[in-house]
């Protein structure tokens, strides 16, 4: 069985994120389906499907095997943020304000994660024109599988933008990415007699 070294990698992309990867789960080891929390990222498994042709993304910790199996890349770190919309409206001479409404923004997910050349040790071309296609495609994904996004009640998501792409220093075989993300839910319509 091929060894990688994926805690190298990581800490080479990502810097001190990753530095816990290796002492708080052994990826070798860890079963499909487990994350790892590491300071303020997240490794989760995560299958995305595109609502425009079907086509499935599966990024999972048995990346590892020596076999691809359909899976596209390790899980990627994701980091979340949201903000709520409020309206107020300032009271002429007065320190207060009257709050008129309050709503929630999308989710805002950032996406850390690398594409490894697991069979050739070579640039890995079919992974990056694959990541390609992920990013063109014009439409919105579906969340088969993430145990965090779940949690946070994210069921769909667009990509918004490529914000790194480039091949990791030392590693030939392995490209670093960033992808921006915001969350959607679908529309809700109320029929009224």
């Amino acid at each position: 069985m091929l060894s990688i070294d994926l805690y190298g990698r990581f800490s080479s992309a990502f810097g001190y994120v990753a530095a816990n990867f290796r002492t708080r789960a052994q990826p070798h080891s860890t079963p499909s389906g487990v994350e790892i929390y590491v300071a303020d990222a997240t490794f989760a498994d995560l299958k995305l499907k595109s609502t425009k042709d079907g086509k499935v993304y599966e990024f999972r910790n048995t990346i590892l095997s020596d076999t691809d199996n359909g899976i596209f890349a390790p899980p990627p770190m994701l980091k979340f943020s949201r903000e709520k919309k409020i309206t107020d409206t300032a009271i002429a001479g007065s320190d207060n304000v009257v709050v008129e409404d309050f709503g929630l923004g999308q989710w805002e997910i950032t996406m850390d994660g690398l594409l490894v050349d697991m069979e050739a040790h070579q640039y890995p071309l079919a992974k990056v024109q694959r990541f390609r296609q992920l990013f063109e495609t014009p439409d919105t994904f579906d969340v088969l599988e993430c145990q965090i996004m779940t949690d946070l009640g994210i069921n769909a998501l667009y990509i918004t933008k490529v914000d790194n792409l480039s091949v990791l220093e030392n590693y030939p075989d392995t490209v670093k990415y960033q992808l921006k993300a915001k969350s959607i839910q679908p529309p809700e319509f109320t029929i009224s007699d």
